[in-house]
């Protein structure tokens, strides 16, 4: 009985997704031609490989803990950790970005079933846009996320999916088979990312917007009714809640079991309160100037300027005023409830705003600027569908020049977005070559001291990070234009995997403990690339990068409200000279609060 039951969802879930593929006109040719296209979109990854950040502790998990390296569980993200599992991987290009390119293609097939489009030049043309959108190649850059990130960004739509078709079906809040598979859907997906869930969020009202204002996709009357509004939106937010809940519930359940510390993904989460208490004009602030950058001056963040993006966001309420004063003369005669065209449109531009909110939620809820850009996943989406927008509208006087002005605008966007693209393959490449030739030099040092040495170097130190200029332009918080010697304001932990990466393997970290016992040392040493920036003495390495220089402060920070801005040198902790920023941090938490001092210039 139960084989015959299960047979039965088999042939359903078949007879479901041929009428997708039949509803969107998908044939073999076109499913191939987005899959290459998806594979060109990521082909300085796939042809090009090069280590990232984190992929070292993947390659050499050992002292770290956790799958591959890095704690996956205890970070909340367990379907990384189950794919890890399941097929255990290093850190190899092919897999992973094969696996990317094929969500890519079924979960945009997903997406034209959802908003009722079918394969076109149109939807083609917005697919790069998707594809290709920065906040996706921020994603991509790190290799062991990728299986967890295609994975859960199918999940996500599939979510959608099977939300939306629920609400044709039965527009109420409530629990019913599609309900809970979508729940079920989104949770494993909030388990690749937890950024996946804004993709899911933002699809709600963008789906009610693109029918409200589209030729292309199916309009229903009731779209434009607010009761249906409330109840579509609720039972959307509904089981978006309702995935967080069992996905916090699996979180804690594996912390309860295992035993093991949150890592990560609590640290994001724990400014927001201080910053309303004690500072809530700059925290509102600093949430309106972040939207306001994210959508009208976007260049800021990815290094490139993308204003085509903005131009067509800024159209969509001109695009809403032609649209709905069209719908208001055809459907007057079919609606009970009238409602004005001014009512319509101020309705239309809420979903809006609602729309363009939504991918800056996980800021909202931390504080601005602290989530990084990748997170906020949700944006190729926004692009998409504003390009939709202008190339599926209304039928309206002006209707052929808006769809012309929108290929236009869109053909340009797609070309900035490969522009981006393209320079940030090159920053890789170029931080990978000018890290090798930094672990070329240290092992040209060690080299030479082999002669005078008794037996082989074991320990190893750093100061400060490296000061690298790169001629390439890179987004926010991506790792390409970053070295291995100086993320996060320099680690000894990713220098030694980096250097045993390269060949120079056998050096250990110098306990934090006793990097206060080679302050004078390091005093006395040159900073890099001069002669003298490497000390090879005994049995112990150090290199000393930079002073110790404060890289970045975020606000609501006690460095931040202490006046400590980007680029300070710090000289002393409470009288002591310092080796490391290791040394810094124990030397503030040892002291009693509020009893630190410190020496900068």
């Amino acid at each position: 009985m139960a084989a015959w039951a299960a047979g039965q969802q088999w042939s359903a879930a078949i007879h479901r997704a041929r009428k997708v593929l039949q509803q969107t006109h998908t044939t073999p040719e076109v499913t191939l031609a987005l899959f290459v296209l998806a594979v060109v979109s990521m082909g300085g990854f796939m042809f090009n490989h090069t280590l990232g950040i984190d992929d070292e502790f993947s390659l050499f998990p050992e002292g770290s803990g956790g799958t591959s390296g890095i704690p996956w569980f205890s970070q909340g993200r367990f379907l990384i950790g189950i794919i890890q599992l399941a097929i255990p991987q290093q850190v190899t290009p092919f897999f992973p970005y094969l696996l990317l390119a094929l969500s890519y293609v079924a979960s945009y097939i997903l997406l034209l079933s959802l908003h009722g489009l079918k394969h076109s030049w149109k939807t083609n043309l917005a697919y790069i846009i998707f594809i290709l959108f920065p906040t996706n190649w921020l994603s991509q850059e790190f290799v062991i996320n990728v299986p967890g990130f295609a994975v859960g960004l199918f999940l996500s739509i599939l979510a959608a999916w099977i939300t939306d078709n629920k609400i044709k079906a039965s527009p109420r809040i409530g629990f019913s088979a599609g309900s809970i598979a979508s729940i079920f859907c989104l949770a494993l997906a909030i388990g690749g990312f937890q950024s996946l869930i804004t993709v899911y969020l933002a699809i709600g009202p963008g789906v009610v917007l693109l029918r409200r204002l589209s030729s292309g996709a199916s309009i229903e009357a009731e779209v434009h009714h607010p009761r249906y509004l409330t109840r579509m939106l609720g039972v959307w937010f509904g089981q978006a809640v309702a995935a967080v809940v069992l996905h916090t519930v699996i979180y804690k359940l594996y912390l309860s079991l295992s035993g093991a510390q949150v890592h990560q993904i609590d640290r994001y989460f724990r400014s927001p309160y201080f910053m309303l208490r004690t500072q809530p004009v700059d925290y509102i602030r600093g949430n309106f100037e972040q939207l306001f950058q994210t959508y009208l001056t976007p260049g800021v963040f990815y290094g490139h300027s993308l204003w085509a993006f903005t131009v067509l966001l800024l159209g969509i309420p001109v695009i809403c005023l032609l649209g709905l004063r069209r719908q208001s003369q055809n459907l007057r005669s079919t609606f009970v409830d009238h409602q004005s065209t001014g009512k319509k449109l101020r309705t239309t531009l809420a979903l809006t705003l609602l729309l363009l909110a939504i991918p800056l939620s996980l800021n909202i809820v931390s504080m601005p600027y602290r989530i990084p850009m990748r997170a906020l996943m949700a944006l190729p989406y926004v692009a998409w569908l504003a390009s939709c927008i202008w190339l599926h509208v209304q039928p309206s006087p002006a209707r052929k020049q808006i769809i012309i002005a929108g290929a236009v605008l869109s053909a340009v966007l797609a070309v900035q977005l490969c522009i981006c693209s393209s320079s940030y393959y090159a920053a890789r490449a170029y931080n990978n070559r000018s890290d090798q030739l930094v672990a070329a030099t240290i092992a040209s040092a060690l080299a030479q001291s082999g002669a005078s040495n008794s037996g082989p170097v074991r320990w190893f130190a750093s100061q400060g990070a490296l000061q690298r200029y790169s001629p390439y332009k890179v987004a926010w918080y991506s790792t390409a234009g970053s070295s291995f010697f100086n993320w996060d304001n320099g680690n000894s932990e990713r220098m030694i995997r980096w250097l045993k990466a390269m060949g120079i393997g056998g050096l250990k970290a110098i306990p934090e403990s006793e990097l206060d016992n080679y302050s004078i040392e390091f005093n006395r040493m040159q900073t890099w690339p001069l002669p003298g920036s490497i000390s090879v003495k005994g049995d112990k390495l150090l290199v000393k990068f930079s002073e110790p220089v404060v890289g970045s402060v975020a606000p609501g920070s006690p460095a931040w409200r202490a006046g400590i801005e980007s680029g300070t040198r710090i000289l002393e902790v409470n009288g002591a000279k310092i080796a490391s920023f290791e040394y810094i941090a124990q030397e503030v938490a040892l002291a009693p609060p509020g009893s630190t001092s410190l020496l900068v210039q």
